[in-house]
Formats: C-alpha cells, sequence, structure tokens
C-alpha cells in the first residue's frame, strides 16, 4: 500500500539584530581640490554612530543621521549611500569612512 507522507513546514523568519557601533576616528587625511591640483591635507577627526539595520541602516555623522545601505561579506561589513561609503571589519573594529 503507498504511504503519502505529508510533511508541514513552517517558514522561520528569523528578525536580524540592529548593530550599533560607536567609531571614533583616529586619523583623517585626504584631497582637496584647489586651484586646478589636488592638495592633500589633515581633517579634524570625529566620532560617528552607525546603526547596522540593511537597508535602514544609518551613519550618526556630526550629529546628522545618514541614510545608508548596509551588507556583509564574512567579517566586512560595507556601508554606502549616494555620496558616501564606510568599510568595517568587524572582528578587529577598524574602518575607513569616505565622503
Amino acid at each position: 500500500m503507498p504511504s503519502i507522507i505529508l510533511l508541514l513546514l513552517s517558514p522561520s523568519v528569523t528578525a536580524q539584530e540592529k548593530e550599533i557601533w560607536a567609531c571614533q576616528g583616529t586619523k583623517s587625511t585626504g584631497f582637496s581640490w584647489r586651484t586646478g591640483e589636488w592638495i592633500e591635507q589633515t581633517f579634524y577627526t570625529q566620532a560617528y554612530e552607525l546603526t547596522v539595520d540593511g537597508v535602514n541602516s544609518r551613519l550618526r555623522d556630526n550629529g546628522v543621521d545618514k541614510p545608508m545601505e548596509c551588507s556583509t561579506n564574512l567579517s566586512i561589513l560595507s556601508c554606502s549611500s549616494f555620496t558616501s561609503l564606510l568599510v568595517l571589519k568587524s572582528t578587529t573594529g577598524r574602518g575607513a569612512y569616505s565622503t
């Protein structure tokens, strides 16, 4: 007699917790376009707060929330917006931020 096995699987939804990173700038250098050439300069360092929540992520920069979209590949966290990029190694807490 043939038998039918019915498996009822409930979809499991796993909510990913928000991650919040408090970041302190330690060194900030870059370039500014002046008089037709790139001039290297040092910028002031500041504190940032990064809330990682997928497409709802945000970076608080100088008191202003900037929407970001974050994704993780192994231990590398990458967050971007139209004008900014933040890359963070979650195992060391070290990263870089570019605007």
